[in-house]
């Protein structure tokens, strides 16, 4: 089996996983707990692909340090009550393993806490497909995705020519395009062809698929 990528770097929450109904299960508690008014679901939905604090300083319009605090608090319910709501696109699995039986280093760039990522992986049975994985530390340092894709580069000992990113929404592009590494766009997650488009300007290789069908044919 050919591949065209030494490394490949997935995003997890709308590329590997449908987390949508428990992320925004333990949105609304959180924001109901906060007491604040619960937003429209068209700009709940923009709380997929973010980090936590920036979407409850810019959707929720909380201050940073009441934003820090609801943090606290959707973490605290989604370990109990979100994280087992999720599943993993169909044909996803199959696809990790033949990338990684094909030879490739599969590698992992998640906004998603550490703590959280690494559960899911058990969950899924997944732990033994990842070459590496970079997660976010919940800390206020917290390293950007274009910093946890640059770790990935670094790790692995690729050149960015050699590895592609593939993700769901601007924050994936963007940390693709300032890295140089060649990006693809998955349609089926929770961002939009165009917002990717523009975060990507046209500094890197770029393509878009519909379903994981189609990526397996970009990849394998």
């Amino acid at each position: 089996m050919s591949v065209k990528y030494e490394t490949v770097i997935f995003d997890m929450d709308g590329t590997m996983l449908d987390s949508a109904p428990g992320i925004l299960k333990s949105m609304r508690h959180t924001i109901h707990q906060m007491g604040y008014p619960e937003p429209p679901q068209s700009e709940l939905r923009k709380f997929l692909g973010p980090p936590l604090r920036f979407s409850f300083e810019h959707v929720v319009g909380m201050d940073s340090e009441t934003a820090a605090q609801a943090v606290k608090i959707y973490r605290a319910h989604y370990a109990e009550n979100g994280i087992q709501d999720c599943a993993l696109y169909p044909g996803v699995d199959s696809l990790l393993r033949d990338l990684q039986k094909a030879g490739v280093k599969v590698c992992l760039a998640t906004s998603k806490i550490a703590v959280m990522a690494q559960k899911i992986l058990v969950n899924f049975n997944l732990t033994d497909v990842f070459y590496y994985t970079e997660e976010s530390t919940g800390a206020e340092t917290n390293p950007s995705k274009s910093a946890k894709v640059a770790k990935v580069l670094e790790v692995t000992g690729t050149a960015p020519e050699r590895a592609v990113m593939i993700g769901d929404t601007k924050y994936d592009a963007a940390s693709a395009s300032e890295n140089k590494v060649p990006f693809i766009g998955v349609l089926y997650g929770y961002g939009t062809r165009e917002e990717m488009r523009d975060a990507i300007g046209g500094g890197v290789d770029e393509c878009y698929v519909e379903t994981v069908a189609e990526l397996r044919s970009k990849l394998l």
